[in-house]
């Protein structure tokens, strides 16, 4: 990291000695006479810049006061900028300060610096590295929004929040390492920076924002630290490339969409502490194979794994109370389903359209079992049944042309015939001893 600042220094020096030159023989046509300014207390702000050059040295002091701040939009549109040194003592960047200034190739912020306003630094897409000092504490929402030549950036030890939109559509970004003083990471943060292929997230940020690394297209793997309690909805939404996803200890809610059309995720292990997979959260994540939830989840929302067709099996601890509609909706691979003890009722087409499912054990707290809840498992050959399930309802097997046979336990087996058991627009009550008596017992 220190590495891109020593090269961005360079570069301004390089730049930087023309300019001196040109002073010399111009009598200081780039010195205060060229920006406009404004004197607060005992200091200076910069508001304007009314000169022609393309490397700017802003002075420290202006009549005799320290500069200490960038104002609003000072320097905003000027596309033709190459260079700016910012003097050590400013402590404030304004909101739009360098906006749209697309020629832009290197800037120094100095350490003096403490705020950086929103949309900053938005559309300079010729700068390709940035270094904030540890004293900033925020990066506001825009701040480096659109910086599409941007390949490095490093955050200071300061930072508390990264603002929402804050490196969106960095597509050069190759990689971020946020330090252990960022709690939070705003939604859209680094939305659409399709080059970005590593991500490191200090133990300490405890909220993902929605969207924040949506639309990351080359990112492959994330590790997620146990200091994050909540993962906002589409959050990593449609990253594509992503292969790898460990979540930490600390995770109690994954949100709508999350991890949604990341296709090439292959294995998930979701952590007993999380309470709550919202809906659609693995949605269409297509080479999912193996999903581990934890004893610890309460609840799976609605179409959480919808379309996972690599997804072989699933087990359902006890914990989970329950499972929304269309939870497992389209996992054409999907074979074998064990639920819990947990579970009262399985919902409307929670598992319908599992064209491979062959065996399901349904656990003792299950009472009845929804419309079309297995609905079009053609390969499903037989169900166990626990003795507290009062009612099936309409089509609840619709479609399971193979299924013969339905056991209650060890002990019991009611040969059913396919007709009985499809149910073809009836609500069967199956009462304590139903399976006994079908079998004349």
């Amino acid at each position: 990291m220190k590495t891109g600042r020593i090269l961005i220094l360079l570069l301004l020096a390089a730049l930087l000695f023309g300019l001196a030159l040109t002073a010399c023989q111009d009598g200081d046509k780039n010195g205060a006479k060229d920006f406009e300014y404004e004197i607060t207390g005992g200091g200076v702000t910069v508001t304007g810049y009314a000169g022609d050059g393309l490397v700017i040295q802003i002075p420290g002091e202006i009549e005799g006061r320290p500069v200490t701040g960038i104002g609003d939009y000072a320097f905003a549109n000027r596309a033709e900028l190459a260079g700016i040194a910012i003097p050590d003592g400013v402590t404030s960047i304004g909101k739009k300060a360098f906006e749209g200034c697309k020629g832009l190739t290197g800037i120094v912020i100095p350490d003096s610096v403490t705020s950086i306003g929103k949309n900053a630094f938005e559309g300079c897409k010729g700068l390709t590295g940035i270094v904030i000092p540890g004293g900033v504490t925020g990066i506001e929402k825009f701040a480096f929004m659109g910086c599409s030549g941007l390949e490095s950036v490093t955050l200071g030890n300061g930072v508390t929040g990264i603002g929402g939109n804050a490196f969106s559509d960095c597509t050069g970004l190759k990689g971020i390492v946020i330090p252990g003083s960022v709690a939070y990471i705003g939604g859209y943060a680094f939305s659409n920076c399709s080059g970005l292929e590593s991500v490191t997230l200090g133990n300490g940020v405890a909220r993902i924002g929605d969207y924040a690394f949506s639309y990351c297209t080359g990112l492959k793997e994330i590790t997620i630290p146990d200091s994050v309690t909540v993962i906002e909805k589409l959050a990593f939404y449609n990253c594509e490339e992503l292969e790898s996803v460990t979540l930490g200890n600390g995770v109690a809610r994954i949100g709508d969409y999350a991890f949604s059309y990341c296709t090439s995720l292959k294995e998930i292990v979701i952590p007993g502490s999380v309470t709550e997979i919202e809906k659609l959260t693995f949605y269409n994540c297509k080479a999912l194979e193996r999903v581990t939830v934890g004893n610890g989840v309460a609840h799976i929302g609605e179409g959480a794994f919808n379309g996972c067709s690599g997804l072989t099996g699933i087990v359902i601890p006890d914990s989970v109370t329950g499972i929304g509609d269309g939870a497992f909706y389209n996992c054409s691979g999907l074979e074998s389903v064990t639920l819990g003890n947990g579970m009262t009722g399985i919902g409307k087409g929670m598992f319908s359209r599992l064209g491979n499912l062959a065996a399901v054990t349904i656990g003792d707290g299950v009472t009845s079992i929804g419309e079309t809840a297995f609905w079009g498992c053609e390969s499903l050959e037989r169900v166990i049944i626990p003795d507290g399930v009062t009612s099936v309802c309409e089509g609840a097997f619709t479609g399971c042309a193979n299924l013969t046979a339905v056991y209650k336990g060890a002990e019991y087996k009611a040969e059913l015939s396919a007709a009985r058991i499809l149910g073809a627009g009836t609500v069967y009550d199956l009462p304590h001893g139903f399976y006994d008596r079908v079998n004349g017992g």
